[in-house]
């Protein structure tokens, strides 16, 4: 307002102040776009580009396709609040899981053992470690009829390289050394009765000495009607079982009333026998 034909100070403080604000709020603005437009990588369309003029029969839309110039087009990167800007985090990769290994099974191990003697097929075999001799018996086709199954241990264990062998009935393994035969006592003479002599007139002439009687000879063959298990077990080839067989037999049939009986007890067969007849005796 002009009073007084002068223009009012006060108001045109008030517009000057107004004008710079304005100014400065314009180029605060500005600035922050080119700001912005540099970081993104867009293009930034400014107060001197100037839209073309719309000419007398364009149609409208080509005013909104020339108004979408001004969008600029961001590249991968963001920009944050501060005009920083910052890149969208990749997704990782699924872990890849590596196959369970297979579980190692471990082959079982071996021995080598030598089996000779009463089996069926005598050799060398192999078998799973830690078996027995009843195990490398079988591997050889099993034990002969003539096989002594007493003369070894089959429940034994059999380790690497060992030879076995099976003894057949008569045999003797070469430590097993035969008990002594108990000696006999010698039976006491009958005590002779006392003559009393009569009284002679004459002088009696002194009787001749009697010969001392001497015992007679033992027989040292076994009498198999009378021994005893332990006496048994001294003849070749007869064990405690086999023993055991010739007395059960024995009270069974009341005795034996021939050598040659001993072939109807069990597990005594022709060769046995053949290695006793000489030995024992019948009484």
């Amino acid at each position: 307002m002009i009073t007084d034909g002068k223009p009012n100070k006060k108001l045109l403080m008030i517009i000057a102040a107004a004008v710079v604000f304005a100014l400065c709020g314009l180029i605060y603005f500005a600035s922050g776009r080119l700001r912005d437009g540099e970081a993104s990588g867009g293009t930034i369309v400014g107060p001197s580009d100037e839209l073309p003029s719309e000419s007398p029969g364009a149609p409208a839309s080509s005013a909104e396709s020339t108004a979408s110039a001004e969008v600029w087009a961001p590249d991968a990167e963001t920009p944050g609040e501060d005009g920083d800007t910052y890149a969208e985090p990749e997704p990782e990769p699924p872990a890849a899981t590596e196959p369970p290994e297979p579980e190692k099974t471990e082959e079982p191990r071996t021995i080598m053992v030598h089996i000779i003697g009463a089996v069926v097929n005598p050799g060398v075999y192999e078998v799973p470690e830690r078996s027995r001799v009843i195990d490398a018996v079988n591997a050889a086709g099993g034990l002969t009829d003539d096989a002594d199954a007493e003369s070894v241990n089959l429940s034994r264990y059999i380790s690497d390289t060992q030879q076995i062998r099976i003894y057949r009935i008569g045999e003797r393994p070469p430590d097993a050394t035969p008990e002594p035969e108990p000696e006999p006592t010698p039976t006491p003479a009958p005590p002779q009765p006392e003559k009393t002599e009569t009284p002679k007139a004459t002088e009696k002439t002194p009787e001749p000495p009697k010969p001392t009687p001497t015992p007679e000879p033992r027989d040292p063959r076994v009498n198999i009607n009378t021994a005893d298990k332990a006496e048994l077990t001294t003849l070749p080839g007869i064990g405690d079982v086999i023993a055991g067989y010739i007395i059960s037999y024995r009270n069974e049939h009341g005795g034996f009333k021939s050598v040659e009986e001993l072939m109807n007890v069990t597990r005594i067969g022709e060769k046995t026998f053949e290695g006793l007849k000489d030995l024992v005796r019948v009484e």
